[in-house]
């Protein structure tokens, strides 16, 4: 009897852990990943201009791959389970990379092309929850250095698009994201020119001979 009773106990504890294991690989939900669609973004730089990205930096937030979700003025969390296919950051360089490295309209650039630096600051990639409402923020600045260290830029400018999501949840907001992405690309591009104007004029070598002590 005792040896039907432990036998009956110890089937009885395989068959919960069992169920126990089951539940809990149930309850583990899957993880979405989510990528960026952009098309080609045009813009005009002269060739004698070429244009060097630096780096692109952001907070927290967008150097991480979890979507970014802005629940208050203040709360920014991420989702655990649906996340981009790299980080924000990332994500956005390529796409400028694709940008200003483009061959220019009137061919490659050349040899002693003026050079400056573009920095990038992601200060905005989320979804932004307010009630029932979702939209997708992006918004970034960019500034235009001399190439050296410690020089000041000659210019900046913050680009910025909220796109209304069209459903609720997070692949609508990734969809609401990508479209802000690529009003704030073309953006940027538009404003090329301008910044292309706005480079400091190199200093003739007799100029700069004579400046020197």
């Amino acid at each position: 009897m005792r040896r039907f009773v432990a036998r009956a106990f110890l089937v009885t504890l395989a068959l919960a852990l069992a169920a126990g294991c089951s539940m809990f690989a149930r309850k583990i939900p899957e993880t979405h990943r989510y990528q960026l669609v952009t098309p080609p973004t045009q813009v005009a730089i002269p060739p004698d201009v070429r244009i060097e990205l630096r780096s692109v930096s952001g907070g927290a937030p967008y150097q991480d791959t979890g979507l970014a979700v802005q629940t208050s003025e203040y709360r920014i969390d991420s989702y655990r389970f649906h996340r981009w296919v790299a980080p924000p950051t990332d994500m956005v360089a390529d796409r400028l990379r694709s940008i200003i490295y483009a061959p220019s309209t009137a061919g490659e650039t050349q040899a002693d092309a003026r050079t400056a630096v573009l920095q990038a600051d992601v200060q905005g990639f989320q979804q932004v929850q307010t009630g029932s409402q979702s939209a997708g923020l992006v918004t970034i600045q960019t500034c235009l250095y001399p190439t050296g260290i410690f020089q000041r830029a000659f210019w900046c400018q913050s680009f910025s698009k909220s796109t209304p999501a069209s459903a609720d949840g997070p692949e609508a907001a990734t969809a609401a994201i990508n479209s802000s992405l690529n009003d704030v690309l073309q953006q940027f591009a538009s404003a090329m020119p301008a910044a292309v104007a706005a480079m400091p004029k190199p200093i003739p070598p007799r100029a700069a001979a004579q400046a020197m002590p």
